[in-house]
């Protein structure tokens, strides 16, 4: 039994194009891989419930009981919490109009080669403002933070030689 509280998949369902998947040397998209992993779980008898919310676990005896919103109840010997991650949505008028689509939640190599060669303004909070702006193949890349400065713990260090070091 699977529980899936938002959409198949989890942050791979909702991301735009997966290209470093094995075995998918063209790579897909996110909803695609979300697809085909349901349809082979089903294949193999896993049920899955989405868009249910889990309230409430504990244990009664051997069996370790699953609560959900609605009340109902789930039992089985063992319970896997995969909790995953959920990006922080950027709450701002057009922003999600513009998701996918010149707005993005990440900088992997899909998203560095959609911002080649052009100016991209990078927004976080803490460090992951200026931690990777679009794989660097941006022309210019401006960072913002919600924060007045990031952390000294993960700012690049210059060791004697004059080299930069993590």
């Amino acid at each position: 039994m699977l529980v899936e509280r938002a959409a198949p998949g989890g942050q791979a369902g909702q991301s735009s194009r997966i290209e470093n998947y094995l075995g998918f040397p063209n790579g897909l998209s996110g909803a695609d891989l979300a697809r085909r992993a349901h349809d082979q779980a089903s294949r193999f008898g896993a049920e899955l419930l989405t868009v249910q919310e889990v309230t409430g676990l504990e244990a009664r005896g051997p069996q370790r009981v699953v609560t959900l919103a609605g009340g109902a109840e789930l039992a089985g010997h063992s319970v896997l919490v995969a909790t995953g991650v959920a990006y922080r949505r950027l709450d701002a008028p057009g922003v999600a109009e513009l998701e996918g689509r010149g707005v993005y939640y990440g900088a992997s190599l899909v998203e560095a080669e959609a911002c080649k060669d052009q100016t991209v303004a990078v927004v976080g909070g803490a460090n992951s403002a200026g931690s990777r702006p679009c794989g660097s193949t941006a022309r210019k890349a401006r960072s913002g933070s919600r924060r007045p400065r990031c952390s000294s713990s993960s700012a690049p260090r210059r060791t004697p030689t004059g080299s930069a070091s993590a």
